[in-house]
């Protein structure tokens, strides 16, 4: 049954980094860590046969190795994430607590990419 879940989530978060590789509205790194992760825990097999597809080549195995990812996909990361929880941010405008850990999130999220995440040049 776990390791139904966890394939289960492997592929709904496959399907949106698939999405967000297209959409750019749509953050396509932390979506593919998320199925790489949700993958290596369900199946062995499927967890190699993701990490040699494009998609997790192009987008995480750079983050995953320690080598780091572009400076292009970095800023498009940092600006795709940006713009999701600005549009939280505001819809929570009556609320100063969930307001509060937006921002927090958000803060995280920049400082991890700019201080965990190395950038190729």
């Amino acid at each position: 049954m776990r390791k139904t879940l966890w394939l289960g989530l492997g592929w709904v978060a496959l399907a949106l980094a698939a999405i967000g590789a297209v959409i750019p509205l749509l953050p396509t790194v932390p979506f593919v860590l998320l199925a790489a992760c949700s993958f290596a825990h369900g199946s062995q097999r499927i967890c190699d046969w993701f990490m040699g597809t494009r998609l997790y080549r192009e987008h995480a195995e750079g983050v995953v190795t320690g080598r780091g990812i572009t400076v292009r996909a970095k800023v498009r990361t940092c600006l795709m994430v940006t713009a999701l929880l600005a549009v939280g941010f505001i819809a929570m405008r009556g609320s100063a607590h969930a307001q509060i850990t937006i921002a927090v999130v958000w803060v995280a999220h920049m400082l991890f990419f700019a201080v965990k995440v190395p950038t190729l040049r």
